[in-house]
């Protein structure tokens, strides 16, 4: 089979990172895998090299026209007058030079048996084109769709295409509001993002992680969804009741940073709560955490949960319609709080004093490149004999 997987950028991201991660499943698993990006600017991915990587630069090759100039130039002005409207406009011609570039990679390489499409921006890039191997994948909660114009926008994006989500709960939401929009999808299916448990093992082991003592862990965007303030509420609490003793590592950053930190500063136990920033390979510390909490208040998916599961590190995570609830199934049941401290802190406490023993590889396995691979094999033989 051979493969593409389009993505916008290759800058950091969890979308990019699923982007490379599904790329290279593909070709580990035998395909011919093909990851296709259009902005070079703050790139920070690479696949490996079992990977054909193309850049497409659209918005150059636009504006070196003189359609694409006026084109950009008539999107630009409407969207003046039509808010968020510049990818009504210029994606007519950049997908017409999407397909122009497609076209001259399959004259070398042969014909694409699947297309995959991969974030929002990708999304309003190439909506114009209607072909039945090209499945786009919806990994975010976050689907506009509150205004009449927003709806009027998710027509163009979402009728009639091949859509796929990486939760359940993220299918439940794109099915209210096909109702609610009177439009309905060509195909809906669930897929997972692939998780390549075995090299996070191997990373975990990159170094011991220097901290002085055990700790409670939380790693990703310091935005408001990620809601690491309830966390540092939850941790003050236990800490008052001298229920636990270990440190709050927080990694990552975002634009919620400037309020994280003043909340960690208003807590009487500041000096055991540590901002560590951005952190290229967090593995190591999941590894050596005694657990994992994340405190979100909606997530796609979750995949820093199975990050954390496949290091062997418990977790305890925040209940929610959303995507973790593909992940904290069985065993993981019991680990999901409310949306206040009070209950996030009764089960952290239960979680690090109570004696269990969790198959941690079973629980990351529905995850596994080889699963998703053969989800989306079984997907295209369906496609084929419907058309």
């Amino acid at each position: 089979m051979r493969v593409a997987v389009i993505v916008r950028s290759l800058n950091m991201g969890g979308m990019q990172r699923a982007a490379v991660s599904l790329a290279e499943s593909f070709a580990h698993e035998g395909h011919e895998s093909h990851l296709i990006y259009f902005k070079e600017k703050n790139r920070v991915f690479t696949p490996d090299t079992s990977v054909i990587l193309h850049h497409f630069n659209l918005q150059k090759l636009s504006i070196l026209s003189v359609v694409g100039l006026f084109s950009e130039l008539f999107s630009r002005l409407l969207n003046i007058f039509i808010r968020n409207s510049y990818f009504l406009w210029s994606a007519p011609f950049l997908s017409f030079l999407f397909r122009y570039r497609l076209a001259a990679l399959e004259k070398r390489y042969g014909r694409f048996d699947l297309i995959v499409i991969r974030g929002q921006g990708t999304f309003e890039t190439l909506w114009p084109i209607k072909d039945p191997r090209y499945f786009q994948i919806t990994e975010s909660m976050f689907i506009p769709s509150d205004t009449r114009l927003k709806r009027f926008y998710f027509k163009f994006l979402y009728h009639q295409k091949n859509v796929i989500c990486v939760s359940h709960a993220i299918q439940d939401k794109l099915l209210a509001i096909y109702k609610q929009t009177q439009t309905s999808p060509n195909r809906l299916n669930v897929i997972g993002n692939p998780l390549k448990a075995e090299e996070i093992r191997q990373k975990a082991e990159a170094f011991i992680p220097e901290i002085s003592g055990s700790y409670i862990l939380s790693v990703g965007r310091v935005t408001p969804n990620k809601n690491i303030s309830l966390l540092i509420d939850a941790y003050t609490l236990l800490k008052s009741q001298n229920k636990i003793t270990q440190k709050l590592v927080i990694i990552g950053t975002g634009h919620d940073l400037e309020n994280v930190r003043h909340r960690a500063e208003e807590s009487p136990y500041k000096d055991s709560i540590f901002l560590m920033g951005q952190i290229s390979n967090p593995y190591p510390w999941m590894k050596h955490a005694d657990l994992f909490v994340l405190s979100s208040k909606l997530e796609g998916l979750g995949l820093v949960l199975l990050e954390a599961l496949a290091c062997g590190t418990k977790v305890v995570s925040t209940k929610s319609q959303s995507g973790i609830l593909d992940i904290m199934q069985g065993d993981l049941t019991r680990y999901l709080c409310e949306q206040n401290p009070e209950s996030m802190a009764e089960l952290i406490d239960t979680a690090l004093h109570e004696e269990i023993t969790l198959d941690f590889k079973s629980l990351v396995a529905p995850f596994s490149p080889q699963t998703i691979v053969q989800d989306f094999e079984r997907l295209l033989n369906v496609s084929h004999s419907i058309t």
